[in-house]
């Protein structure tokens, strides 16, 4: 089917950025593994050494080894701290934090007060030639990122062709899940966004139902398409109090639809009664609004109740139609990010977009300011 015919391209479209983002992440990487990055194997600062691997030599790939690092004078955690966190990225943060390590105190190493060594244990990656890291407390509150310059240190990558082509596939097939991953839950949260609205959507037609209906209301209390429709309408509590006769003139879809009969001349209450009553034979299905209004009579010289110039509207349910969007306009001086002072500019972008979240076409009119 046609359906199924454009989620196989979407999927191959998924594929083929999902190969090219892998393919330019590994050749950076490759890049690095074959020069010089910079990273040394210790950091010297304030006067002692702060960073230094287990025997002054650069970490290897895909190895299990140490990092020591010095929090002598460092107020990070605070003087009775039992634990650090060491968050490790590699090769200048490529691909952000990858992993957390929790930190001890380093034993059979000096203590003083130039000297307070931590230690973790890191399975290092096999793609690395640099590794980067920060510390925070065990809270993550309080954070070391060496001066916004982060810890470095040196790693001599040892991977091979054939190691770099697992790792091609192994990046491929992990943004590939990613962004499956991230389609999913963007149905999902459109979906919960739809019941939500729709939700808040039949709750918004029972309180106009209910503020109605000392005036109009119907049976069924929603019109259903294809169904007939009973209408009761209680002068008394309009303009048209006085009249004897009462008449309906009905339409559909903003009295759009062809479907619009001729006026109605309803059937006035029984004793003791205050409704008027008319029978719609059936709601057309390809219609999404009932429309009404009443009269006096039929012509020139009969008085209308129009709701104020507003007509009274009944939602359909059922349909096979859909109320058509509108075409929103804002007209403002600022909008965010392109043209903002103030708060006025993030209200015009977020309502837009809620706008058009909601299916409608918006439009932002803006003064042609000279950075334009």
């Amino acid at each position: 089917t046609p359906e199924e015919f454009a989620e196989i391209l979407k999927l191959l479209a998924i594929d083929e950025r999902a190969r090219a983002e892998a393919n330019a992440e590994v050749d950076r990487e490759m890049s690095m593994a074959s020069s010089d990055v910079g990273a040394g194997v210790t950091l010297e600062k304030y006067g002692r050494t702060i960073v230094k691997t287990p025997n002054g030599e650069p970490l290897s790939s895909g190895s299990k080894t140490q990092v020591f690092w010095n929090k002598a004078q460092n107020p990070i955690g605070g003087a009775d701290a039992t634990s650090l966190i060491m968050h490790v990225g590699y090769n200048e943060w490529i691909r952000g934090v990858e992993e957390k390590f929790t930190m001890r105190r380093a034993s059979g190493e000096a203590q003083d007060e130039n000297n307070d060594w931590w230690v973790c244990d890191i399975p290092v990656s096999p793609t690395a030639s640099v590794l980067n890291f920060v510390i925070s407390d065990a809270d993550e509150q309080s954070w070391d990122n060496n001066d916004k310059e982060n810890f470095r240190v040196a790693v001599k990558n040892v991977a091979d062709e054939d190691v770099w082509a697992v790792i091609r596939e192994l990046r491929f097939e992990e943004k590939r899940a990613a962004a499956l991953r991230a389609i999913k839950e963007e149905k999902e949260r459109l979906a919960r966004r739809a019941k939500e609205a729709a939700k808040a959507k039949q709750i918004a037609i029972e309180v106009g139902l209910k503020q109605q209906a000392f005036i109009i209301y119907t049976e069924p209390k929603v019109p259903q398409a294809g169904q007939p429709l009973k209408v009761f309408y209680n002068k008394n509590n309009t303009h048209l109090n006085w009249s004897q006769d009462i008449h309906m003139t009905g339409g559909f879809n903003r009295w759009t639809h062809a479907g619009a009969g001729e006026p109605l001349k309803m059937t006035p209450p029984k004793e003791g009664e205050e409704f008027y009553t008319a029978v719609v034979p059936s709601v057309p299905n390809d219609s999404w609004m009932v429309d009404f209004v009443f009269s006096s009579g039929i012509g020139e010289g009969a008085q209308y109740d129009n709701r104020g110039g507003r007509d009274y509207h009944l939602p359909v349910s059922g349909g096979n139609a859909k109320k058509p969007p509108l075409h929103v306009v804002h007209i403002a001086v600022e909008m965010a990010p392109i043209a903002k002072v103030g708060g006025l500019a993030d209200v015009v972008t977020a309502i837009s977009r809620a706008i058009q979240d909601n299916g409608h076409q918006v439009e932002i009119i803006l003064p042609k300011y000279q950075f334009f």
